[in-house]
């Protein structure tokens, strides 16, 4: 690859993710709803007609947005997950739930964008599928190393994270617009995830 391929892949790149930066501080500022690209490409600083080689719509570019903002999280719950022990549960899931909890509290003004986006119209797929598959892929895999007990199916493992993915979603639009505190957050997000988990462990692994 030539020098000059690289540096016209470099500005491509380096355009896309001022488009991104100039997007999501719109989203937050106005809201998803009343954003035009125009007002993208003008906070980018770009031509009109940019936003269209990098994106071709507003609904694909928040899309990919969401998208940063699950792979943010998971790398920030990664590291807090990686040495599960059942002994320290109730510890690992009250620092699981302050990591999530913090990740939206940051981003609150993109939660509250995308959070207008989905009450405007939500398609079947994604309700049923969930707009997170980066938290369903990362607890899945999680969920499939501690099922001490083997008799889980796939298919119930996979409710269960729905079902996870849904509580902890509702909790944190509770504390994010709702006044609800966050340590009370963290507090019901980790009961609420233990029973899951402790019916997957099984109670011998959960008493190891």
């Amino acid at each position: 690859m030539s020098e000059r391929t690289l540096n016209r892949k470099e500005k491509k790149a380096a355009t896309r993710r001022a488009i991104k930066r100039a997007a999501r501080k719109c989203f937050s500022d106005a809201g998803a709803e009343t954003v035009q690209i125009s007002d993208i490409s003008s906070a980018a600083g770009v031509a009109h007609g940019t936003f269209y080689v990098h994106f071709p719509s507003k609904a694909d570019l928040l899309d990919e947005l969401l998208a940063d903002f699950n792979d943010e999280m998971v790398a920030r719950l990664a590291p807090i997950t990686v040495e599960f022990q059942t002994e320290n549960l109730d510890e690992l899931l009250q620092d699981v739930a302050r990591v999530f909890l913090d990740h939206w509290l940051e981003n609150r003004g993109f939660v509250q964008a995308y959070a207008q986006v989905l009450t405007g119209g939500t398609t079947l797929d994604a309700l049923t599928g969930g707009i997170n598959p980066q938290m369903q892929s990362f607890l899945s895999a999680g969920l499939q190393n501690v099922d001490g007990t083997g008799q889980h199916s796939s298919a119930e493992i996979q409710l269960a994270i729905q079902a996870l993915l849904a509580s902890w979603m509702r909790v944190g639009l509770q504390v994010l617009f709702a006044g609800v505190e966050r340590d009370a957050g963290v507090r019901v997000l980790s009961w609420l995830t233990r029973g899951a988990l402790l019916e997957m462990i099984g109670p011998d692994q959960s008493r190891s």
